[in-house]
C-alpha cells in the first residue's frame, strides 16, 4: 500500500527465518536434534505379489545417509519374509535413495528395480529458485488451479472462477504485483534466509538438476561455503547423479528387470521461469524420462516432425508432444499423460508389476495394453492407451468464445445461489 519494499522486507525476513528455522538442517547438513521422522517398521505379518512395503524417510538429510537406512530395511523384509531379494520402486525422491543404495550397497539384494516418477536427475522447480530464477506468471497460475485440484469434485467451479479472473486481468494484476515483490525483496531473502533454511538441507541439494548445480552452490553458499555441507552434497552430486546410467546399466548387466514410468501433461509450480516445460506438476518429462525431446506443455513438437532417432520402432506420441527415441532408455520408458505427480491408483500400479513380474524383461512394445505412451482418464480413473490429441474442453482452457462464457456465468451464477441459500 505505502510502496515502501524495505519495510515489508524488514517485516518479511525475521518472519520467513523464525517460521523455517525449525525444520533447517545443523551447518554440516545433519539434522537437528528432535527433528525427523518417528518411524517403526512394524511386523510383517502376511504378503503377496502386491505387497508393497514402504520405507519413510526425512526428505531434508543426505540421500547416501538415507540409503544407508533403507539397506537395514531391505535386510528386515528380507529376513521376515525369507526372500533372498525384492523389488525396489523408488516413486520420485526415493529414485534418489534408490540410486544411492545402488551406488554404496550394490545390486545384490535386488531383483528388479522401476523408477517411478523420478526425481534423481533433479527437478527445475528446484534448480532455479536456488538460481534465483523465480518470477510468477498468470498463465501458469491459471493452469495450476486446474491442477491442483485434480480428482476434485470442485475443480469445475474453481477452474470457471479461474478462467474469469484470468480473462478479466485480475491474476494477471496479482502476478504483477508479486514479481514487484520479489525484484525488490528476492536479494535479501537470499542472503538472509536461504543460506541458513534450504541451502543446509543436502536432500534438497540432491534435487538440484547438474546445469544448476555449481551456480547454485556459490549463490546459497557463498565463495567460501561450508566445507563439510559441500563435501557432503558433492558426494551424492558427483558420485551418483552424474553416474546414474551406469548404476541403471549395472542392474539391466545383471539381468535386473528394470523399467521407467512417469507422468506428464500438468503445470508445473507457476513461479520459476520454466513455467511452460513439460511436467508433471513437479518432475520435469525431460529429466523425468532421462532425456525426452518435448514440445511446451499445451504446444506439440511440430508439424512434420521426425522422431530424432531412428531405430527401427516409433518412439512418437500420439499427441505430437513427446519424443522418446532420444531417452537413454527408450525401449523400457513409459508416458502416463494427465495424471498428477501425487497422486497413484491401481491403473498406474499394474504398469509396474507387470514390469517386476514379467517371466523376462519386457518393452513398451511388448503388450498392447502397456503401449509407451497412455493417458490417465480423470472421470473414470483409468489408464487407456494414448490414442491422439486429447479433446479441448469447452473452450475453458483456451480462447473465450461466447458460449464458454455463458457457461462460465452460470457456474458462478450457481455458485452465488449455493452461498445465499446457505
Amino acid at each position: 500500500a505505502t510502496g515502501n519494499w524495505d519495510k515489508l522486507t524488514d517485516a518479511l525476513v525475521p518472519a520467513a527465518g523464525r517460521i523455517l528455522a525449525d525444520g533447517s538442517c545443523n551447518p554440516d547438513g545433519s539434522s537437528k536434534p528432535d527433528v525427523g521422522i518417528n518411524w517403526d517398521y512394524g511386523p510383517v505379518t502376511a504378503y503377496g505379489r502386491d505387497t508393497r512395503f514402504e520405507f519413510c524417510y526425512d526428505w531434508r538429510l543426505d540421500p547416501m545417509d538415507t540409503a544407508k537406512k533403507l539397506n537395514d530395511f531391505i535386510a528386515y523384509i528380507c529376513r521376515e519374509t525369507g526372500h533372498e531379494k525384492v523389488n525396489i520402486i523408488g516413486f520420485s525422491m526415493g529414485s534418489i535413495i534408490t540410486m544411492a543404495y545402488i551406488e554404496q550397497f550394490g545390486y545384490d539384494k535386488i531383483a528388479g528395480l522401476v523408477l517411478s516418477a523420478p526425481a534423481c536427475n533433479g527437478v527445475k522447480c528446484a534448480g532455479q529458485p536456488y538460481n534465483k530464477q523465480v518470477e510468477v506468471n498468470p498463465l501458469a497460475v491459471y493452469r495450476y488451479i486446474g491442477t491442483i485440484l485434480s480428482d476434485n469434485p470442485k475443480k469445475e467451479l474453481a477452474c470457471a472462477i479461474s478462467a474469469v479472473l484470468y480473462k478479466a486481468g485480475v491474476i494477471g494484476a496479482a502476478a504483477g504485483l508479486a514479481n514487484k515483490a520479489i525484484d525488490r525483496c528476492l536479494d535479501r531473502i537470499y542472503a538472509e534466509v536461504m543460506p541458513q533454511t534450504f541451502a543446509t538441507m543436502p536432500g534438497m541439494w540432491s534435487l538440484i538438476p547438474d546445469e544448476y548445480y555449481e551456480n547454485a552452490k556459490k549463490l546459497m553458499l557463498g565463495d567460501s561455503g561450508n566445507p563439510a555441507l559441500i563435501k557432503r552434497i558433492d558426494n551424492y552430486h558427483y558420485n551418483v547423479q552424474l553416474h546414474l546410467k551406469d548404476l541403471i546399466n549395472g542392474a539391466i548387466a545383471r539381468g535386473i528387470k528394470f523399467g521407467i514410468v512417469l507422468k506428464y501433461g500438468n503445470q508445473v509450480s507457476p513461479v520459476i521461469e520454466s513455467w511452460d516445460d513439460m511436467n508433471d506438476g513437479v518432475i520435469d518429462t525431460v529429466y523425468a524420462s532421462f532425456g525426452a525431446a518435448c514440445s511446451t506443455l499445451k504446444g506439440t513438437l511440430g508439424e512434420g516432425y521426425r522422431q530424432a532417432v531412428e531405430d527401427g520402432h516409433n518412439h512418437l506420441s500420439p499427441d505430437g508432444q513427446i519424443d522418446a527415441s532420444t531417452c537413454a532408455y527408450p525401449e523400457q520408458t513409459w508416458f502416463v499423460k494427465g495424471l498428477l505427480h501425487m497422486h497413484n491408483f491401481r491403473d498406474y500400479d499394474r504398469i509396474e508389476t507387470y514390469i517386476l513380474y514379467a517371466e523376462n524383461q519386457v518393452t513398451v512394445f511388448g503388450n498392447p495394453a502397456y503401449p509407451q505412451f497412455l493417458r490417465y482418464d480423470e472421470a473414470t480413473r483409468a489408464i487407456s492407451p494414448l490414442a491422439g490429441p486429447d479433446e479441448q474442453p469447452v473452450k475453458l482452457w483456451g480462447v473465450f468464445g461466447a458460449e464458454s462464457w455463458v457457461y462460465i456465468l452460470s457456474r458462478l451464477a450457481r455458485a452465488v445461489w449455493l452461498a445465499i441459500t446457505i
